[in-house]
């Protein structure tokens, strides 16, 4: 009878646990490695400022708000779901950032200097000097100060930079 009512339970528990699977993960996953890589991952984007755990709590739940929110095509949950975690992924995977080598960084060089914001060499490098200038954009424009040309960062730059094309 004891089997019988372990085997009831597993599949009760299973029942219960398996659509979180689904949705990645919620806040009844509490405390584990992977939350503290996405934790992480966050504070490397300047979402968290300062030390951090491996747990879930509603300070965590609002920093993820405020990345859904920030980044507007992810979907405002407070909860980690696999589009957030996509679009995290996404942007620590970005070629507009410290140390890589693209084509598009000479346009964003183009901007940054029209702007003020530097006088570097317009090469496809995207090094410190690069990335010192687009935090400091960042700051000066109020979006999030990681200096990695993100969406938000590369909209207002080309607005900023057209701006006064457009006034004449």
């Amino acid at each position: 009878m004891f089997k019988m009512f372990k085997f009831i339970l597993t599949i009760i528990i299973v029942m219960l646990v398996l659509p979180l699977s689904n949705v990645g993960i919620s806040a009844e996953a509490n405390c584990d490695d992977e939350i503290y890589e996405i934790k992480s991952d966050l504070y490397k984007l300047n979402f968290i400022t300062s030390g951090f755990n491996d747990c879930i709590n509603e300070e965590f739940e609002k920093v993820l708000e405020e990345f859904q929110t920030y980044y507007e095509p992810v979907e405002l949950t407070g909860e980690i779901d696999e589009q957030t975690l996509e679009h995290i992924e996404f942007i620590l995977s970005s070629p507009l950032k410290n140390g890589n080598y693209d084509d598009d960084t000479v346009e964003l060089k183009e901007f940054l200097i029209m702007l003020g914001y530097g006088d570097f060499s317009k090469t496809r490098y995207y090094g410190p000097q690069t990335e010192s200038a687009v935090k400091e954009f960042q700051r000066d424009h109020n979006l999030v100060k990681h200096g990695i040309a993100d969406g938000p960062t590369l909209s207002k730059l080309e607005y900023e930079a057209m701006k006064p094309l457009e006034e004449g």
